[in-house]
């Protein structure tokens, strides 16, 4: 989450104080420099590899026993009660910062703020709550599918996503984040725990190695090939192409890093508080309230990326959104949904309302399935 935080700094849509229309746009420009590489190679190809192993993660152990569609509803049920919960909280900040004059909601959908997974306002929860509701077909049908056609199947979309995505320009439809993107992983994940020997650890830092190595090359390759054209080698615009979408470099490396702590088996009750809220900084740090009173009236990345201590500052900067995100869930939603939910009734109301449609339904469900 420090990685994807850390991303939306630079690619956040927040920057209304810019001459450009992202950040990463602005920066790309600049002089050749080691805090510009810092934003653009360290910041830039954080967020895709923290996306790669935040949803690695939840893939890997839903891979443990067969998903049911009521597990799969009751989980987006579970995760609709927190998304709701920030999206409605701050949408409220935001009317009190539109009546100071900050901010004004006009510019976005306010259904959004009420309707958050379907109307998308967090691209990752709603993509997620899709993901969901597809898994029992998907964990079915790769189990029927066997070794080789699954093989066969990781192969094709390694190729046509994968080299794909090191080609300017091919897109093949995953250049955007979407549902999409976390069957493509899915279908790797799933591949790899059931059929293969779990990588050394001489493997995982071998991949890790390569998607570095690859993100490496496209930072210098235009630098090198603009000092022999004699044109502007500070143009670095080529290269953020490579780190804006899912590439093959950024999920070899958030795959290592996943597989590497993978391994590690150890309990430690600060860090599972702490990634409890991790979803909530998430949500809290990209809510577009949030990003535009913060990049127009609290911080300022013109002045941060001029000043001498950049790259420490930018680092500052994302652990503070980290922990000021972390600890605002932890207050707010988690101490009030410990009061509104008992722990041990956590998902009841849904079993309720799953019986009663169960009840309703299902003779219709019958007859149709018979026809």
């Amino acid at each position: 989450m420090l990685c994807i935080v850390g991303f939306h700094i630079l690619f956040s849509p927040g920057f209304n104080n810019l001459p450009a229309p992202a950040a990463e746009a602005y920066v790309a420009v600049q002089p050749n420099c080691i805090k510009k590489f810092f934003y653009l190679f360290v910041l830039g190809s954080g967020g895709w590899i923290g996306n790669t192993a935040f949803f690695t993660i939840s893939a890997w152990f839903l891979l443990d026993r067969l998903p049911s569609m009521k597990s799969s509803l009751r989980r987006v049920w579970i995760l609709e009660k927190e998304v709701l919960f920030w999206a409605i909280l701050l949408c409220l900040l935001g009317a009190y910062l539109e009546n100071q004059g900050l901010v004004s909601l006009s510019e976005y959908n306010r259904v959004g703020f009420v309707f958050p997974l379907s109307t998308g306002l967090w691209w990752y929860a709603t993509s997620y709550a899709l993901f969901l509701l597809f898994l029992p077909f998907l964990y079915v049908g790769l189990q029927k599918m066997g070794k080789k056609l699954h093989l066969s199947l990781v192969l094709i979309v390694l190729v046509i996503w994968g080299v794909g995505s090191l080609i300017p320009d091919v897109k093949f439809d995953l250049n955007a984040p979407s549902v999409f993107v976390m069957i493509y992983i899915f279908l790797i994940v799933s591949y790899y725990k059931w059929y293969m020997k779990p990588f050394s650890t001489k493997i995982c830092w071998l991949l890790i190695a390569v998607g570095v190595g690859i993100n490496l090359l496209y930072y210098v390759i235009p630098i090198i090939y603009s000092h022999i054209k004699g044109t502007d080698s500070n143009n670095s615009t080529p290269f953020v192409f490579v780190v804006e979408h899912w590439s093959i470099s950024q999920l070899m490396i958030g795959f290592g890093l996943f597989l590497l702590f993978e391994r590690l088996h150890f309990r430690n009750k600060v860090i599972n508080l702490i990634a409890s809220s991790t979803f909530g900084v998430y949500l809290i740090s990209q809510h577009p309230v949030v990003t535009k009173f913060v990049w127009s009236y609290v911080l300022s990345f013109l002045k941060m990326y001029a000043s001498r201590f950049a790259v420490i500052e930018v680092v500052a900067v994302t652990l503070g959104l980290f922990c000021v995100g972390a600890v605002t869930d932890l207050l707010i939603r988690r101490m009030l949904f410990s009061f509104l939910f008992k722990k041990k009734s956590k998902g009841r109301l849904f079993d309720r309302v799953w019986a009663l449609a169960f009840r309703t339904f299902s003779p219709f469900y019958q007859k149709i399935m018979n026809l």
